[in-house]
């Protein structure tokens, strides 16, 4: 191939560069969404946890389901804040994204490959763990039901186990689909139009 002039090499690069800062703007939104969706189940479980052990004072499985539904919101709203990019490290990459070129520009995308790739495995092996949250939680209920009455909260905490885990598997089988997704729209930025 001919060496091209740099003229149109700086134009290749502004074009690629802008295709590159759009995608990590549609992928932070769409990071965004997936963290208000676990912020959501977060503050369901949250409230309705607390709601359930008020009104289960007097009942150990109420009680127990309520505190465990309460204490797996609390986690996963935590966890779900790492989604939302609070300190706007997304948007600020993407608008350094726009004033790359050359060499720099496709270190960039591959790294932004790489780090869908990455959130990919996260997910994948949260949804794995996830499994066993429900397998667990069964187990420890039917464990209840078999319990002693002064141990019957484990069938109340397992079965909140077992809910939160079937939660959370949803949402982290999901956001394992998209960040593959996504590491696959960032890899082919860097495939050159004759190769498609």
């Amino acid at each position: 191939l001919a060496v091209l002039p740099a003229r149109l090499v700086l134009s290749l690069d502004s074009a690629l560069a802008e295709r590159a800062a759009t995608l990590r703007l549609e992928m932070r939104e769409e990071k965004i969404t997936e963290g208000a969706v676990l912020l959501s189940f977060a503050g369901a479980s949250v409230l309705g946890g607390a709601a359930t052990a008020i009104v289960g004072l007097n009942d150990f499985r109420l009680l127990s389901a309520g505190l465990a539904s309460a204490g797996w919101g609390l986690v996963n709203g935590v966890l779900a804040l790492f989604l939302l990019d609070l300190s706007q490290d997304s948007l600020n990459a993407a608008q350094a994204t726009r004033l790359m070129t050359g060499e720099r520009l496709f270190a960039d995308i591959d790294g932004l490959a790489r780090d869908q790739g990455g959130s990919a495995l996260i997910f994948a092996v949260n949804t794995g763990i996830d499994v066993g949250y429900v397998a667990t939680g069964l187990l420890i209920a039917l464990l209840g039901f078999n319990a002693r009455p002064e141990d019957q909260g484990l069938i109340g905490y397992g079965l909140a186990q077992a809910a939160q885990g079937l939660g959370l598997f949803a949402f982290d089988l999901a956001c394992w689909v998209r960040s593959s997704e996504r590491q696959g729209s960032a890899q082919r930025l860097l495939t050159p139009a004759f190769e498609e």
